[in-house]
């Protein structure tokens, strides 16, 4: 019989990950859809590379256990994507990015 609050595999380790992954790409993916033309969740990477190990979002996630903290990489040079590709970014794509931002996280 299964217990309240449990799932099947909720003690497996692999479920238990697969939970994990699904919550920190739940913001990126959010974001994405409130500014397509801005930022791609498919251009999103999850994994930790050995060149990043020192990295302050990696050091947060191992030593204080703050899951979801991400790094927003921006060009300056512009968007190879979508109806800005081929532009520069102005300072007001970026202020639409910082916007997007913000109305995602609240």
């Amino acid at each position: 019989q299964q217990q309240m609050g449990s799932s099947p595999g909720s003690s497996d380790p692999l479920f238990m990950a697969s939970q994990w992954k699904a919550r920190e790409q739940i913001f990126p993916m959010m974001l994405s859809n409130r500014a397509p033309d801005l930022f791609q969740f498919s251009d999103c990477k999850f994994s930790v590379l050995k060149r990043k190990k020192g990295s302050a979002r990696v050091v947060f996630w191992r030593e204080l256990r703050i899951w979801n903290s991400y790094t927003m990489e921006a060009s300056f040079c512009g968007s190879n994507m979508g109806p800005l590709k081929g532009q520069h970014y102005t300072t007001r794509d970026f202020e639409r990015m910082g916007k997007a931002f913000c109305q995602t996280i609240y």
